[in-house]
C-alpha cells in the first residue's frame, strides 16, 4: 500500500473499510509522534481530542485516528467513525449522491460492528477490503446462550470514616469530637435512578449540541440496573470542551437528576491540592479531604465533586501539590485513602468525581486514562433559541417565579444578542449579556408604568 511505502496519501484512509497491520502501525505511528499506545482506547482519546470542534487537517487526522482504532475492534471508535462518515456524506449529498450513498453504508456498516462488539465478539469478515489482508478480530467468547447467575444486589450503605488515627492526642480529641456523626457510622446511597431515557431526553432538550452525553450516560445507568444497583455510580468523568459551551452546568444537572448532593470544587483558582486534598493536624485549619467533606455535609456515601478547570491546576510534584496529583491518589486508591488529617484510611469509593477541562493536553496521561472521556462542542447558532429559553428558566428559579413574569426584552435587544452569540459569544458571555438586559429591560418597563400612572 502506498502508506506502507511512504506515508502518503492519509487523507482518503478514513474511509476505506478495516486497515491491515501495516496500514494501522504506520498511521499510529505517525499521527501519535512514533508514541506506541497501551490500548485502543488511547488512540481514541487522542482522535477525540483532535476531532473536537476542529476543521481542516487536524480534524481528518483526527478522522484517520478512529478508523485505525476501529480496525483494531474498539466499539467507541466504530461509533464514532460511523457519526462522521455520516457527517461527510451529508455534505457531500448535494454534489454526488452516490458517493454520499454509499458512505452512508459504510457507516451503517461499522455501526453494526458497534453493535456486535457489545455481545462479546467483534467480526469483521463482512467487511470488504482493498487487498484481503485483513484480520479478523475476535474479542472474548461469543456471548453464551444460556442464563448467567444474577450477582447479588451491593448494599446501600458504606462506611466512609471507620476510626480516627491517634484520637486520645488533643487534636485527634477534637477531631474525633468534630466528626463525631461520620466515624464508625454507615452512611447510606442516596438518589435514585431517573426511569430509561429520561437522563438522554432532558440532556438533549437542554444541551442538544451535547445529546451524545445523554446516550453515554443511559448506557452506564442501564448497566446499574441490570444488576439490580438502585443509585448512580460512575467511573470519573471528564467533559472537555471549549470555554462556555456547558460542562459545568451539564454535570450539576446530572447530578441533581440522580438526586445526589454535589459540591464543585474550582481547580483553576487553586496554586495547591488545598480544595481538595485534606489539610493536615499541623495546622490550625485542619480538615478532612473534600470527598470526606461532602460524605459529612450530604449525610451520604455517595456525593458528586465537580472539579471545574481540571486543565488548569499546577502540574503534580510541584512543591505544595496539586489538585492534579491528589486527585489521581483519590481515583488509584478510592477504597482505602489516606486522610492526613484524621491519620487513616477513608473509603470514598461510591463518590462519583467529575470535572471539566477545556483542552486535554494539560491534563497527564496518568490523570485522564483513569477517567471516561466525553467531548463537547461549541453551541451554534442554531441553538440560540433554546440557550435563551433555559436562561430565562435559569433566572425565573433562582427568583422563585415564573418565567412570564421577567422583563420581556425588545427586538432590537434579541437581534443584539443573536448577531453576538453568532459572533462567537461562549455560553458565559451570553449570559452576562442577557441579565444585563433584563434589567435594562425592567427600568424600561417600570418607566412605561410610570408614564401610564
Amino acid at each position: 500500500m502506498a502508506l506502507e511505502r511512504g506515508v502518503r496519501n492519509l487523507s482518503s484512509l478514513w474511509l476505506k473499510d478495516v486497515g491491515t497491520e501495516g496500514e494501522i502501525s504506520a498511521v499510529v505511528g505517525k499521527l501519535m509522534n512514533g508514541r506506541i499506545p497501551s490500548s485502543p482506547a488511547e488512540i481514541v482519546v487522542t482522535a477525540e481530542t483532535l476531532l473536537a470542534g476542529r476543521v481542516g487537517p487536524q480534524r481528518e487526522e483526527g478522522r484517520i485516528l478512529l478508523w485505525a482504532a476501529a480496525s483494531q475492534g474498539s466499539m467507541r471508535a466504530c461509533k464514532r467513525l460511523a457519526d462522521e462518515l455520516e457527517a461527510h456524506a451529508e455534505g457531500l449529498a448535494a454534489a454526488d449522491t452516490t458517493q454520499a450513498e454509499r458512505i452512508r453504508e459504510q457507516a451503517n456498516r461499522w455501526r453494526a460492528q458497534a453493535a456486535s462488539i457489545v455481545l462479546g465478539r467483534l467480526d469483521l469478515s463482512g467487511l470488504p477490503t482493498d487487498d484481503g489482508e485483513s484480520t479478523v478480530l475476535e474479542f472474548g467468547p461469543p456471548f453464551p446462550s444460556e442464563m448467567l447467575p444474577q450477582s447479588p444486589v451491593e448494599g446501600r450503605s458504606k462506611v466512609v470514616v471507620a476510626s480516627v488515627g491517634d484520637r486520645s492526642s488533643p487534636d485527634g480529641s477534637q477531631i474525633m469530637a468534630r466528626y463525631s456523626h461520620l466515624v464508625g457510622k454507615a452512611l447510606p446511597a442516596v438518589g435514585s435512578l431517573p426511569a430509561p431515557g429520561e437522563t438522554a431526553r432532558a440532556i438533549a432538550e437542554a444541551w442538544p449540541w451535547a445529546s451524545h452525553v445523554g446516550a453515554k450516560i443511559e448506557g452506564r445507568l442501564a448497566l446499574l440496573r441490570s444488576v439490580g444497583i438502585t443509585q448512580a455510580r460512575f467511573k470519573p468523568l471528564l467533559f472537555v470542551g471549549p470555554p462556555g459551551s456547558g460542562k459545568t452546568k451539564l454535570a450539576r444537572r446530572l447530578a441533581e437528576m440522580m438526586g445526589q448532593p454535589a459540591t464543585l470544587l474550582p481547580a483553576g483558582s487553586a496554586s495547591d491540592a488545598g480544595t481538595l486534598s485534606a489539610v493536615a493536624r499541623d495546622w490550625r485549619n485542619s480538615r478532612p479531604c473534600a470527598p470526606v467533606l461532602a460524605a459529612a455535609e450530604g449525610k451520604c456515601s455517595n456525593p458528586v465533586l465537580i472539579i471545574d478547570e481540571l486543565d488548569k491546576s499546577v502540574a503534580p510534584g510541584s512543591k505544595n501539590g496539586s489538585v492534579l496529583g491528589t486527585l489521581l491518589g483519590m481515583i488509584s486508591e478510592a477504597d482505602r485513602y489516606y486522610d492526613s488529617c484524621l491519620l487513616t484510611h477513608v473509603d470514598i469509593s461510591w463518590v462519583t468525581f467529575m470535572a471539566t477541562a477545556n483542552d486535554l493536553t494539560a491534563i497527564p496521561e496518568a490523570v485522564w486514562d483513569r477517567f471516561e472521556i466525553v467531548f463537547f462542542d461549541r453551541p451554534s447558532a442554531e441553538h440560540f433559541d433554546i440557550i435563551l429559553a433555559n436562561m430565562r428558566q435559569s433566572v425565573a428559579a433562582e427568583f422563585g417565579v415564573h418565567p412570564a413574569l421577567l422583563p420581556w426584552l425588545d427586538a432590537v435587544e434579541m437581534s443584539a444578542l443573536r448577531h453576538s452569540f453568532g459572533d462567537g459569544d461562549s455560553l458565559r458571555s451570553l449570559e452576562h449579556k442577557y441579565r444585563f438586559l433584563l434589567g435594562e429591560a425592567a427600568i424600561r418597563e417600570h418607566e412605561a408604568r410610570q408614564m401610564m400612572n
